[in-house]
């Protein structure tokens, strides 16, 4: 079940920091960069399957546990 994949084949995208290539993380020099990206508000994951054209978005967010725990204590 499930859609074919090749994990050999995937990249994957911190706004434009390349950081797996070919399914293998592309080393140290990366974690700089893309430590930087993700301390941002906002960033866009782009992961490439290597699968044709088509496109997928999808928009999400980091709810922390504070968040959730502050929301969850009362009823709306």
């Amino acid at each position: 079940m499930g859609a074919p994949l090749d994990p050999d084949k995937v990249d994957i995208f911190f706004d434009d920091v390349h950081v797996v290539r070919k399914g293998q993380g592309i080393g140290p020099e990366k974690e700089d960069p893309a430590t930087a990206v993700m301390k941002k508000g906002e960033y866009t994951v782009r992961i490439n399957l290597h699968r044709g054209n088509k496109r997928v978005f999808l928009f999400t967010t980091d709810f922390s546990y504070d968040y959730v725990k502050i929301n969850a204590s009362y009823r709306s």
